[in-house]
């Protein structure tokens, strides 16, 4: 049972730690995901979100649970700063495959301390100005659609797909990028995807979204970092590699890692193929933010406006010349147009 009640700021991980207990608690297994799980691995992260992934089935109890232990996700003006989410757009006004929370809570910023420069003022006037953190829950099949649902116990050390945040083949924190590496916080039973499993599911939702019309990119832009700062250097060869993966994924990722070609080349020789062969086995699930426009729409769009603006040009153009035309036939020249 969790007696936590969120009454004001609690650094990040300890934060993390007590919304795991508060789910556990409520009987909701989850998985913490995105910046804080990259953080986790060895990327450079500073992110203003905390994101946990929850069984799709367990949404509205984990919603519940949050709210039971005082999270708001109101209004709330002891809250300074705005709202990441509010203060966007709609979800069907944003043209991005970066899956929309299904659930947000809001959180209170880091408070002001002597030790800072400037006044207790002045920071409270910065801080109103900037965006606060927030929690954000995600449904499993729109994240890791591919794996299985977590469970309530903690991974075995061989899981082949969820592992402890404080697991010691992780980083330490000491790899020199600005990344904390592991869980240290006494109690922490955080679970996340074994580097493995989401360098896959960056992969998998490449190609999910790939007709869509930023192709994919927001997981693309996350692969590119497990490569960049992950494989070989903050985690070793023998746990994550192009070896360790689905053989028919761990052949993209090894192509990815070398592959100089332009994006769209890559995408025909590799992703497009592995899209095609998902859907013929029936194991590719539906875009995961069907608000947005796909690639085609996108082209639609493009030739209707250039020939709203053609047309638009030749009415002017029309115009014009009619105005140069006077009443009794005589055009700006001097000619008789008739």
């Amino acid at each position: 049972m969790s007696d936590f009640k969120y009454t004001g700021y609690v650094p990040g991980r300890e934060l993390v730690v007590e919304i795991d207990k508060i789910l556990r608690a409520a009987g909701i297994p989850s998985v913490l995901w995105h910046h804080v799980l990259m953080d986790i691995y060895g990327v450079p992260m500073i992110g203003l979100v905390i994101d946990f992934v929850i069984p799709d089935h367990q949404i509205d109890a984990a919603v519940q649970a949050l709210k039971d232990a005082n999270f708001s996700d109101g209004d709330d003006k002891d809250i300074a700063g705005s709202c990441h989410w509010n203060c966007r757009k709609k979800k069907e006004d944003i043209q991005t495959t970066a899956p929309w929370p299904c659930h947000w809570f809001h959180l209170h910023s880091a408070p002001w301390t002597p030790d800072l420069p400037f006044s207790e003022d002045e920071f409270n006037s910065m801080s109103r100005g900037h965006f606060h953190s927030d929690i954000c829950l995600h449904r499993k099949s729109e994240t890791l659609w591919a794996l299985p649902d977590p469970s309530l116990e903690d991974p075995a050390p061989d899981d082949p797909n969820y592992m402890l945040a404080t697991d010691p083949r992780l980083p330490d924190g000491e790899f020199p990028v600005l990344s904390r590496g592991r869980y240290t916080v006494p109690g922490c039973r955080v679970q996340i995807p074994t580097p493995t499993r989401f360098t896959e599911s960056l992969i998998l939702n490449i190609v999910r979204e790939l007709e869509m019309v930023d192709h994919g990119f927001f997981w693309e832009h996350k692969l590119k970092y497990m490569g960049q700062y992950v494989y070989k250097k903050s985690i070793d060869e023998d746990f994550l590699s192009p070896a360790t993966l689905d053989p028919s994924l761990g052949k993209i990722w090894k192509a990815y890692l070398k592959s100089p070609a332009p994006v769209m080349e890559f995408h025909r020789k590799h992703f497009i193929p592995l899209r095609e062969a998902l859907i013929r086995k029936g194991t590719l699930p539906d875009t995961a933010v069907p608000w947005v426009m796909t690639a085609d729409e996108e082209m639609v769009l493009v030739y209707a406006r250039a020939a709203e603006d053609r047309a638009i040009r030749e009415r002017y153009a029309a115009e014009k010349a009619a105005a140069g035309t006077d009443a009794t036939g005589t055009d700006a020249a001097g000619t008789d147009a008739r």
